[in-house]
């Protein structure tokens, strides 16, 4: 199949490109600069300037689309969001110009809040910053678009995704250069719990629902483990890899912040595709830091 894909060089994307060159697809990415990555064409743009590109894109024809990009994460400033949610739908325009059959967009588990509880495609959305709330815009206006140009319209709620390659600054990759580097991390909150999920297990969920017929026109999907793991379950098993002892952490009442991600209803979406996460938390983690172990350590 000839699929495009937009953030194709962040986290996931380069996951997502890897998976799907693997298995034989016609790839075509934006990026902002001009190059080939392992053999994959480029089309050099942003979401800020569709017009640069759209007219590659009409030529490619994609059958799907695969909307990952969203830039300057984490940053949740209004700015910055309403430039994503903007830039986001512009992209999805230009897919419908484009004649393209079915589109992909990344979603967020925080559309749904942080309440600790599990949640369902049909929960009622509740997001927590402009973040996340952007993301929701997009979900309801990009509906609408897709709509208009008959396009299938998957929406992949992503839950706590980890894996190589991921920002520095997350969690297991903080935790993990900071004793790395001799240091003492600071555990700000280790009495949260989110819903990881490994990298590998969401490029799969992504593999599938974009290599199958959609049910009908409008799907979301959740992407998760479908439980809640402790943060100090995860802080446990980064510092037993480097055979560290695990810190001491204050008791509960006197820290400042308890926050408690969603965790997943999968039941759709492994219905409908057969889908079910394969890497436990403690593989996962073993995996992620055996990768990270042959780099460098980040300057700070």
């Amino acid at each position: 199949m000839r699929i495009f894909i937009t953030g194709g060089t962040g986290f996931l994307g380069n996951h997502v490109v890897r998976e799907l060159k693997a298995k034989g697809h016609d790839l075509l990415l934006l990026s902002r600069v001009a190059r080939s990555r392992d053999g994959v064409r480029c089309v050099v743009g942003n979401m800020a300037n569709v017009s640069a590109w759209e007219k590659e894109l009409k030529v490619f024809k994609p059958e799907i689309a695969i909307h990952l990009a969203w830039e300057d994460i984490p940053k949740n400033d209004k700015e910055t969001c309403v430039k994503n949610l903007v830039g986001g739908l512009n992209c999805l325009r230009a897919f419908g110009e484009a004649g393209c059959e079915t589109v992909l967009v990344a979603g967020s588990d925080q559309e749904y809040g942080q309440t600790g509880k599990k949640k369902n495609e049909k929960s009622p959305l509740k997001p927590h910053n402009m973040l996340f709330a952007a993301k929701a815009a997009l979900y309801l206006m990009g509906t609408q678009i897709a709509e208009q140009y008959k396009m299938n319209f998957l929406w992949a709620r992503i839950f706590f995704v980890y894996g190589p390659g991921q920002r520095s600054k997350a969690l297991i990759p903080y935790l993990a250069n900071s004793l790395r580097a001799g240091a003492v991390p600071e555990i700000k909150n280790p009495y949260g719990a989110n819903d990881f999920i490994y990298i590998d297990d969401v490029v799969r969920a992504i593999r599938m629902l974009v290599g199958r017929k959609p049910k009908s026109s409008n799907e979301i999907y959740n992407i998760g483990s479908g439980k809640l793991t402790p943060t100090a379950e995860v802080i446990r098993e980064v510092f037993s890899f480097f055979k560290k002892p695990v810190p001491f952490f204050p008791p509960k009442a006197k820290m400042q912040v308890v926050l408690k991600g969603s965790y997943a209803d999968i039941a759709k979406i492994k219905k409908d595709t057969g889908w079910k996460p394969k890497v436990s938390v403690k593989t996962g983690i073993i995996k992620m830091l055996s990768e990270l172990m042959k780099q460098d350590i980040p300057q700070s």
